[in-house]
């Protein structure tokens, strides 16, 4: 219920001073009835203090405030939106107003009210003392939060003496020392135990609180303010969430930063908690390790749980959406899937992820288990992280997780490989684009598997057009098992066939035919495959590591002796899995050898499977050593040439560069520019691999601080320098995140945070490098030198 505005009368005292007020003496005249005159509001049952003029709370959040903390007996809320000098002489009559009536308790919504000040008690103490009765009040700003609920962030940039103040909420009794009751009210029964939790975790990772739960963010991120996007996430009074990552972080949280998180939970909140992005982040894989790491199912959130304006299609008193996030902050499509279950793997492997919660795109019949909907004519829709797949209604598993879920682009996947699409398949993608959304249809990519002929081609043209989907994606038909069909000869080329017939000859038209060629026993043509590409976050499983340890059977008892010594100087109360260190271990002390990163290079580069137990265990383990922020130096000459795989990529500025092998370079400040470096790069989450080497014959005192980037790391050009006649090329690592949007990205120069990055690394380098310095560090160890990307 609400009333209408009020605007109550001082009460003064005999002299005509207004009384019990602790901020001055003197008679204070109402504003009047203009914009600035302060009025009293009753909400469902919260009172109000407010001006016209001045910022006041959203109605529809006070309203949630009310039915979260509903007003019982001799209990009152009172939120103040003005300044306290002006709020006392009606704060003072509506609180005569209500200790007349009974009133023995008032939650005082007023920033600060709880704090003490330099002369005089705190306005709570005052209150409670002054009208006998108990108050409930915050010692800094007082927040109001989708759902109802009141928080107190914390200010980091306060003084320490006021910080250890600065702890949310105090109820004061007359009389009595106040109580401290946490940060949020009304409390959730999981508050205590996330106040317990440390304020950095394994990696660097920043532990922040905000009302829905905690906020992980990178070593070096700012602490998040009221506005920013997490303070939007409503409560759960029995489920906390963990978001993890911000728009704008420049790096990625470590995956296991966030295990280390989970882990500090106290096992009846684990099965509660929930994960989820704060930008675009996908955190399957993340969720997926943590529920094989530590033993229990991870619920995780395709987007972040936001208030929804509008009811989705199909279901009724829905409020609270997944919302994917983009890079710049702004939200961008609601998925299908809201969340999923990662479930501990079994003795037999990897385990699907268990759908949860889902939002049916289409009204229909369907399997509600499954997340399916069926459409006429034997066809049917199936909801996936990514977003939508069209096929056929046969009984196939559909895959939630096939396609990594991309926050711009909603995919939409239409039918199977090798098989045609009809007219049934488009009226089935007509009637499910009719019931999508705009902020699906505007951004969703068509992925086209099945065979299309020219007359179905120019249906789906139209169906596209008729619903404003812009960009298309087709699937080549898949090569025959059998063999590998050699490339169209041109007119004017002979080619030596394999086998003991005479090679054709093609002869342009209208020239003779020339004579068959002499039978050539010419080794079979051999196909050259795709490197293999691992993503630089990428953890191991149970069948990489059982494969690895088979592989390195002849050394692993050396290696494995070595880490052991070094782990010893590296403390940690979960360690991570010693294969993976293992991995590291032998990577950085095998100069040559099948294991040697001579080898590994050329065998990712040419895609050989047989090396990939390595990479997996390697990556994953450099993933649990220490990251290096800052500019680091490589040598090589940065220009074209061959490789099994391709050939490496021109440094032209905004291009990215990705190689699929590890590398190594050194710190700037150690190392410097010399004469033959020819690569400067700003690291994020390069890792520092000396701790590893700690204690073990590797280990001298001349030993340089290596840095090296897992497997499939990516650069972005920055800019390309001539320094002393030799070109020096300035790169930034982009976080596994943006690996996929900054590859599809046209070079068209450096974006904001490419700018930013490039005057840090500029600085960095004229900073450590001294005048005639150019000359040393000439030498460069074998990793850290060669060229850096390739196709």
């Amino acid at each position: 219920m609400r009333r209408r505005f009020t605007v109550l009368p001082r009460r003064k005292t005999g002299d005509g001073s207004p009384d019990r007020n602790p901020e001055r003496p003197g008679a204070v005249e109402p504003a009047g009835d203009g914009e600035d005159a302060v009025h009293v509001e009753e909400i469902d049952g919260i009172h109000l203090l407010r001006t016209f003029g001045g910022p006041s709370p959203d109605p529809m959040s006070v309203a949630e405030l009310g039915y979260a903390m509903p007003s019982e007996a001799g209990s009152a809320t009172i939120v103040v939106s003005l300044d306290s000098e002006r709020a006392w002489p009606w704060l003072v009559g509506l609180l005569d107003s209500l200790r007349a009536t009974g009133a023995s308790e008032v939650r005082l919504v007023m920033s600060g009210a709880a704090a003490d000040r330099q002369d005089r008690p705190a306005v709570a103490r005052w209150i409670a003392d002054e009208w006998d009765m108990r108050v409930i009040a915050p010692d800094g700003v007082a927040l109001l939060v989708p759902g109802g609920s009141l928080f107190v962030p914390e200010h980091a940039e306060r003084p320490q003496a006021v910080r250890d103040r600065n702890r949310g909420w105090w109820c004061f009794a007359p009389g009595e020392e106040p109580e401290p009751l946490g940060r949020q009210l009304p409390a959730p029964s999981w508050q205590a135990e996330l106040e317990r939790l440390a304020a950095t975790a394994a990696g660097g990772t920043v532990v922040h609180r905000i009302p829905a739960g905690v906020l992980l963010r990178p070593e070096g991120a700012a602490p998040p303010l009221p506005g920013d996007l997490s303070f939007a996430v409503p409560v759960s009074t029995g489920r906390p969430v963990v978001i993890v990552g911000a728009p704008g972080d420049e790096g990625d949280v470590p995956a296991h930063g966030v295990l280390d998180v989970l882990a500090a939970l106290p096992p009846s909140l684990r099965s509660a908690v929930r994960l989820a992005p704060g930008n675009p982040t996908d955190l399957l894989p993340t969720a997926q390790l943590a529920a094989n790491k530590l033993g229990f199912e991870v619920e995780v959130l395709t987007g972040s749980p936001l208030m929804a304006d509008d009811s989705p299609t199909g279901t009724a008193g829905h409020r609270v959406r997944a919302v994917l996030i983009g890079a710049d902050g702004t939200p961008t499509w609601r998925p299908f899937v809201e969340s999923v279950v990662c479930r501990p793997s079994g003795d037999g492997g990897s385990r699907a992820p268990r759908l949860l919660r889902w939002q049916p795109p289409v009204s229909g019949i369907g399997t509600a288990q499954a997340g399916v909907v069926r459409l006429p004519d034997g066809w049917q829709v199936a909801v996936t992280r990514a977003g939508l797949r069209i096929c056929r209604a046969n009984g196939a598993r559909i895959s939630l997780a096939g396609r990594p879920v991309d926050a711009d682009a909603p995919a939409i996947e239409l039918g199977t490989p090798g098989e045609p699409l009809d007219g049934p398949a488009m009226s089935a993608l007509g009637r499910l684009l009719d019931g999508l959304g705009e902020d699906v249809r505007e951004r969703a990519v068509l992925h086209v598997y099945g065979h299309c002929g020219g007359e179905q081609m120019r249906e789906l043209s139209r169906v596209m057009a008729g619903h404003g989907i812009r960009r298309l994606r087709t699937m080549p038909p898949p090569p025959s098992p059998s063999r590998v069909t050699p490339p169209p000869p041109s007119p004017s080329t002979r080619i030596p066939m394999a086998g003991d017939t005479p090679a054709p000859t093609a002869v342009p038209s209208g020239a003779a035919a020339a004579p068959a060629a002499d039978p050539v026993a010419p080794p079979s043509p051999r196909r050259l495959a795709a490197p293999l590409l691992l993503s630089p976050d990428h953890h191991s499983e149970g069948a990489d590591r059982k494969a690895f340890r088979a592989l390195a059977d002849p050394v692993w008892e050396q290696h494995s002796a070595a880490v052991s010594r070094a782990l010893t100087q590296m403390p940690d109360p979960r360690p991570p899995e010693r294969t993976d260190l293992v991995a590291v271990h032998l990577y950085l002390s095998s100069p040559d050898g099948p294991f040697s990163h001579r080898k590994l290079a050329e065998a990712l580069r040419a895609g050989d499977p047989r090396v990939r137990p390595y990479a997996a265990c390697l990556t994953s383990g450099l993933c649990h050593l220490p990251p290096y922020r800052g500019a680091v130096v490589r040598g090589g000459v940065p220009a074209a040439s061959g490789g099994s795989s391709g050939k490496q990529f021109e440094p032209v500025p905004g291009r990215v560069l990705r190689t699929p092998e590890p590398v190594s370079a050194l710190p700037a400040d150690t190392a410097g520019p010399a004469a033959t470096t020819r690569y400067a790069i700003w690291s994020f989450t390069g890792r520092r691999v000396n701790p590893l080497l700690s204690g073990t014959t590797e280990a001298t005192p001349t030993a340089p601080d290596e840095i090296v980037f897992g497997p499939g790391t990516a650069f972005r050009v920055l800019d390309v320098r001539e320094v002393g006649g030799s070109a020096l090329v300035l790169l930034r690592e982009l976080p596994p995140a943006a690996i996929r949007t900054a590859a599809s990205a046209p070079p068209d120069g450096p974006e904001d945070q490419d700018r930013a990055v490039l005057a840090r690394l500029t600085e960095a380098l004229e900073q450590r490098v001294p005048a005639g310095s150019r000359g040393r560090a000439a030498h460069w160890p074998e990793r850290c030198s060669g060229p850096v990307g390739w196709e």
